[in-house]
């Protein structure tokens, strides 16, 4: 195939992506540096670097199983593929996903190195859509159970967030079902999109959204597992977070983490800083904060959080550069 440049995937608006880019940097320069000024930075590193070695090695390994669980969730909604391949996906699209702008470039990179290979492209663009909208829901469970079973304060206020998006979910997914509601959404997003030419890449996402899920409510079969499938990954990623915490000192219970995790994930969502650096820190600080936790601690959860993000980021450049070679340099 030919290779075309991976901005054109990522922004094909005209928009001045080195200029975002740059911004996302400073602000998660700025937002880092706001918050280690404030620190201990001797007490932070003794407590990055006194896990122990077996603790870092057992939490390796979890955080390995939950990408095989990943990886398994997503086969069963994109059926044809090979395991190991889908798996190589994941770890260079968590490559991709630090490295450049955007918390979707990722999912975009997959998906193209996907298409290049195999083709179908409708297929295997609905089969992401459908692994993040199923993640998504997943990740509110979670965090609604852990909120509900909280003896926080705190966390009784982020049971109220989940549970409304939850219910917003399901009622798209009844409303969807109606041939005049799927028209009128179309028609208003449509609406939109000529309005607003900047809004054109989130209203093409949304179509794309409404179809994925139209076509997976009709095959239940593929959306349970997957769904059940992305619990148990949510699930181990809570708990990689509770033994890091753990083996750091700060002693918060499971359902606790249940809604910490799903509050910073949801917030790292948001577009404004490159691989969600600076806005985990505040999300995590500000959390544990509530909970009596100190901000070296906190601050210590969230780097060893973010450690082992950059090293599946590193495994998917190894297994990306080994692809690109075996092909000839042709991605």
């Amino acid at each position: 195939m030919t290779e075309k440049p991976i901005d054109s995937f990522i922004d094909n608006r005209g928009y001045d992506v080195k200029t975002r880019t740059w911004i996302k940097i400073a602000v998660s320069v700025g937002l880092l540096g706001w918050f280690l000024a404030g620190m201990d930075l001797r007490q932070l590193r003794t407590y990055l670097t006194g896990i122990p070695g077996g603790e870092a090695l057992l939490i390796l390994g979890l955080y390995a199983a939950a990408w095989l669980v990943n990886t398994a969730k997503w086969k069963t909604l994109l059926s044809g593929q090979s395991f190991l391949r889908l798996f190589a996906l994941n770890m260079i699209g968590q490559f991709y996903a630090l490295v450049l702008p955007g918390q979707i470039a990722g999912e975009v990179v997959k998906a193209w190195k996907l298409i290049g290979r195999a083709g179908q492209t409708p297929t295997v663009v609905t089969s992401i859509l459908m692994d993040r909208l199923t993640g998504v829901m997943s990740l509110l469970w979670v965090g609604l159970i852990g909120a509900s079973l909280t003896s926080t304060a705190a966390g009784a206020g982020w049971a109220v967030i989940f549970g409304v998006f939850i219910l917003g979910f399901g009622l798209a997914a009844v409303l969807m079902r109606l041939d005049s509601c799927r028209i009128w959404s179309r028609k208003g997003l449509t609406a939109i999109r000529n309005r607003i030419p900047a809004a054109a890449g989130i209203t093409d996402v949304l179509m794309n959204c409404i179809d994925a899920w139209i076509g997976y409510l009709h095959t239940p079969a593929r959306l349970v597992p997957a769904t059940l499938l992305g619990l148990v990954f949510q699930c181990l990623g809570v708990y990689i977070l509770h033994r890091i915490a753990l083996s750091i000192g700060v002693h918060v219970a499971f359902v606790d983490w249940c809604w910490i995790f799903t509050a910073v994930s949801l917030l790292l969502l948001l577009p404004i800083t490159i691989g969600g650096i600076g806005l985990r820190e505040g999300a995590i600080l500000v959390l544990l904060s509530g909970l009596g936790v100190s901000g070296e601690k906190a601050l210590a959860c969230s780097f060893a959080l973010f450690g082992l993000q950059v090293l599946a980021a590193a495994a998917g450049a190894a297994l990306d550069l080994g692809l690109i070679v075996r092909n000839g340099f042709k991605a």
